[in-house]
């Protein structure tokens, strides 16, 4: 597992935690969404 992977799992695991979607949990740690999806999506490394 390379560190994207690790990055991607550990996002969709607070998410299930926190019962929040992706978008939420971006802005609560001041992130934009967008850029999580594109993390989430292989567009960005």
């Amino acid at each position: 597992m390379n560190l994207n992977d690790a990055i991607i799992k550990r996002i969709e695991e607070i998410c299930k935690e926190k019962n929040i979607n992706v978008c939420e949990a971006s802005l609560g740690g001041g992130k934009s969404p967008s850029a999580i999806y594109d993390l989430l999506k292989g567009r960005t490394k």
